[in-house]
């Protein structure tokens, strides 16, 4: 009897043994798996559908376990309405979207982002959205392209409709335009209620030296091989931070600074909505280019400091255009410019009649300075003393909507009835509050003042061919040359 006890306890122990050492072995490999586990998976966000990573594969799932390795994947297996989320602080290649890579809809877009708001991914050379590749937000990411070109590489270069882009950091790496939107009758597209807001926009070209400026009308090869190209790369008279042709774009509640040539260029665009931004320290600050610009409304920014190394070496007369607002060759129509700030810009605040449309209409603007705290360091918050107080960004919820987007069919024929037009957005001419702007982008709070918009007129939207053809009745390639040179030959001899 007892031998048969001491049996079964040593075959107890002996199972309670193997049973331990399982135990440990199991737990073993769960601590190895948990380190295995790629660092991505640790930044997994609940508002993530589907995940990339560089560390990933185009033939995974997508998952935040087995994320797709590209932005440009990640976009394509998105349906309408979900968001794919890149690994934050990794660096993705840039993509061109067509009709049909991207599956957004109205209310309902495609989302890209990062997985953590705090850390963005970064897209390191250039975005390009085509004809049919609408409902796109792109939100929390750096997008930065520094590769030098001899052609212009804008990015993002917007070709499409309902794209929206925020809490982005936009740069252009010294070397070309940042972000552009694209003309009626453009081959790859028009770029239709585009919104940029939250957004910062800065270091887009070379700075602007007197020598570049000198190679437009006249190009003085080898250093000018044309008038786009110096040193085999863009023209810093060329590279631009908002370069705007499209159809009721708004841009708001942004900062755009240290680029090389115009902080903001309105060049041909219907219906544009420039209001409660920063535009400091760029080679100008908002131009109205040449072509049909019509029914912009540019409201309750500050407009600040423009200069340039070009307007540096000419001490005297037109500063190399270091204006705050000013114009080109501009067929204007109903733009209006209205309760801005606009101070300390080199050239003038306001330039000049010779430099400036009669048909820009000008509104309450002042000239003040608004006391940042900090705009050498791009803390551009106010003083509580300022006298800017309810202009720049975030200092009113915002005062223009774009309509829904309606799809014209062009006619084969001059219309010889007016055509249907869609509603345009509501300016935004109106009593500031006096929230004080703060540096980072925020979310705007509604205010307790009640903003009364001021009637425009109506925004007529031409088709392709009449703009096209007006645009050709109003003066030839040749006219617009002879004007610019003859202008610039003017401006030397000052």
């Amino acid at each position: 009897m007892a031998i048969t006890a001491l049996s079964t306890i040593k075959h107890t122990c002996r199972i309670g043994i193997h049973a331990a050492l399982a135990a440990i072995i199991a737990i073993g490999v769960l601590v190895a798996c948990l380190l295995s586990t790629p660092a991505f998976a640790e930044t997994t966000s609940s508002g993530c559908n589907l995940y990339a990573s560089p560390q990933g594969s185009d033939t995974n799932p997508g998952t935040a376990a087995a994320p797709f390795a590209t932005a440009m994947h990640l976009l394509e297996e998105l349906s309408a309405g979900q968001t794919g989320c890149l690994a934050s602080g990794q660096t993705f290649a840039g993509f061109t979207l067509y009709a049909g890579n991207t599956h957004g809809a109205d209310g309902a877009p495609v989302t890209l982002t990062s997985t953590n708001p705090e850390v963005p991914a970064i897209i390191d050379s250039r975005i390009t959205t085509e004809k049919g590749a609408n409902w796109l937000t792109f939100t929390h990411l750096i997008l930065e392209v520094g590769v030098v070109s001899t052609t212009e590489d804008p990015s993002p270069t917007i070709s499409s409709a309902h794209t929206t882009w925020t809490y982005d950091n936009i740069s252009g790496g010294d070397v070309d335009i940042c972000l552009m939107t694209n003309p009626v009758g453009d081959s790859y597209g028009t770029a239709e209620y585009t919104l940029i807001e939250h957004d910062r926009v800065h270091d887009c070209g070379h700075p602007l030296t007197h020598e570049e400026l000198e190679c437009q009308g006249a190009s003085k090869s080898p250093v000018c091989s044309t008038e786009d190209i110096y040193e085999g790369r863009l023209n810093g008279w060329q590279a631009h931070g908002l370069y705007d042709e499209g159809i009721y774009t708004t841009i708001r509640n942004s900062y755009v600074y240290d680029n090389s040539s115009k902080g903001v260029l309105l060049r041909g665009g219907t219906g544009a909505v420039v209001e409660h931004n920063v535009i400091d320290h760029n080679g100008s600050g908002l131009l109205f280019g040449e072509n049909e610009q019509s029914h912009a409304t540019v409201a309750w920014n500050l407009i600040t400091n423009s200069t340039s190394p070009c307007a540096k070496e000419a001490p005297t007369g037109y500063k190399c255009d270091s204006f705050g607002v000013w114009s080109y060759d501009c067929l204007c129509t109903g733009d209006v410019v209205a309760n801005n700030d606009i101070y300390g810009n080199e050239g003038g605040n306001i330039a000049p009649p010779e430099d400036l449309s009669s048909e820009i209409k000008l509104e309450h603007n002042v000239e003040v300075d608004p006391l940042y705290v900090n705009a050498a360091a791009h803390e551009y918050t106010l003083q509580a003393d300022s006298p800017a107080l309810g202009y720049g960004p975030d200092t009113a919820p915002p005062t223009s909507t774009p309509p829904p987007t309606i799809e014209p069919t062009p006619p084969t024929t001059e219309p010889t009835t007016p055509i249907s037009e869609p509603t345009p957005p509501t300016s935004g001419l109106t009593t500031p509050t006096t929230t004080t702007p703060t540096t980072e982008p925020t979310t705007p709070t509604p205010s307790s003042t009640t903003k009364t918009p001021t009637a425009l007129k109506h925004r007529h939207h031409l088709t392709s061919r009449q703009r096209r053809n007006r645009a050709t009745a109003a003066r030839s390639q040749s006219h617009r040359r002879g004007h610019r040179d003859a202008k610039i030959a003017k401006r030397r001899s000052n």
